[in-house]
Protein backbone atom coordinates (compact mmCIF):
# COMPACT_ATOMS: atom_id res chain seq x y z
CA UNK A 1 0.00 0.00 0.00
CA UNK A 2 1.32 3.49 -0.59
CA UNK A 3 1.37 6.62 1.56
CA UNK A 4 -1.64 8.24 -0.41
CA UNK A 5 -3.37 5.42 -0.48
CA UNK A 6 -3.17 4.44 3.25
CA UNK A 7 -3.98 8.32 3.64
CA UNK A 8 -7.00 7.83 1.30
CA UNK A 9 -7.78 5.25 3.72
CA UNK A 10 -7.29 7.25 7.07
CA UNK A 11 -9.26 10.11 5.73
CA UNK A 12 -12.54 7.80 5.96
CA UNK A 13 -12.15 7.78 9.54
CA UNK A 14 -13.88 11.20 11.06
CA UNK A 15 -11.24 11.66 13.96
CA UNK A 16 -8.74 11.87 11.68
CA UNK A 17 -10.19 13.80 9.50
CA UNK A 18 -11.16 16.27 11.74
CA UNK A 19 -7.54 16.18 13.37
CA UNK A 20 -6.08 16.64 9.75
CA UNK A 21 -8.29 19.33 9.25
CA UNK A 22 -7.09 21.46 12.36
CA UNK A 23 -3.55 20.81 11.84
CA UNK A 24 -3.70 20.97 7.90
CA UNK A 25 -0.79 23.48 7.33
CA UNK A 26 1.19 21.10 9.57
CA UNK A 27 0.47 17.91 7.72
CA UNK A 28 1.40 19.72 4.28
CA UNK A 29 4.18 21.08 5.92
CA UNK A 30 5.55 17.45 7.03
CA UNK A 31 4.28 15.57 3.55
CA UNK A 32 6.71 18.27 1.72
CA UNK A 33 9.50 17.47 3.96
CA UNK A 34 8.99 13.65 3.63
CA UNK A 35 9.04 14.69 -0.39
CA UNK A 36 12.26 16.68 -0.23
CA UNK A 37 13.97 13.85 1.82
CA UNK A 38 12.93 11.16 -0.84
CA UNK A 39 14.24 13.62 -3.46
CA UNK A 40 17.36 13.77 -1.55
CA UNK A 41 17.42 10.11 -1.23
CA UNK A 42 18.37 10.34 2.22
CA UNK A 43 17.22 7.84 5.30
CA UNK A 44 15.25 8.52 8.21
CA UNK A 45 18.85 7.84 10.07
CA UNK A 46 20.79 10.09 7.69
CA UNK A 47 18.32 13.01 8.30
CA UNK A 48 18.25 11.77 12.20
CA UNK A 49 21.72 12.44 12.40
CA UNK A 50 21.60 16.15 11.08
CA UNK A 51 18.88 16.72 13.55
CA UNK A 52 21.32 15.44 16.33
CA UNK A 53 18.35 12.84 17.16
CA UNK A 54 17.86 9.70 16.89
CA UNK A 55 15.74 7.71 13.95
CA UNK A 56 12.92 6.98 16.15
CA UNK A 57 11.89 10.34 16.69
CA UNK A 58 12.19 10.98 12.60
CA UNK A 59 10.25 7.55 12.10
CA UNK A 60 7.75 9.15 14.76
CA UNK A 61 7.40 12.55 13.54
CA UNK A 62 7.19 11.17 9.56
CA UNK A 63 4.15 8.58 10.84
CA UNK A 64 2.68 11.92 12.47
CA UNK A 65 1.29 11.98 8.97
CA UNK A 66 -0.77 8.72 9.17
CA UNK A 67 -2.07 9.20 12.66
CA UNK A 68 -3.18 12.35 12.80
CA UNK A 69 -0.42 13.70 15.26
CA UNK A 70 0.36 17.02 13.86
CA UNK A 71 4.20 18.33 14.20
CA UNK A 72 5.45 21.00 16.10
CA UNK A 73 6.81 24.65 14.46
CA UNK A 74 10.19 23.41 16.47
CA UNK A 75 10.50 19.69 14.93
CA UNK A 76 9.69 20.33 11.39
CA UNK A 77 12.28 23.50 11.81
CA UNK A 78 14.88 21.09 13.11
CA UNK A 79 13.42 18.35 10.08
CA UNK A 80 13.92 21.14 7.05
CA UNK A 81 17.46 22.33 8.31
CA UNK A 82 18.38 18.92 8.26
CA UNK A 83 17.40 18.70 4.58
CA UNK A 84 18.90 22.12 3.96
CA UNK A 85 16.06 23.97 3.86
CA UNK A 86 13.62 26.44 5.58
CA UNK A 87 10.38 26.59 7.03
CA UNK A 88 8.11 29.56 6.30
CA UNK A 89 5.63 31.05 7.91
CA UNK A 90 2.78 33.85 6.72
CA UNK A 91 -0.17 35.28 7.33
CA UNK A 92 -2.28 35.88 4.12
Amino acid sequence: MTHEEFFSEQMKDPEFAKAYEESEEEFKALQKAIELRMQQKLSQTEVAQRMNTTRSVVCRLEAGLLNGTPPSLGMLKRYASALGKKVEIRLV
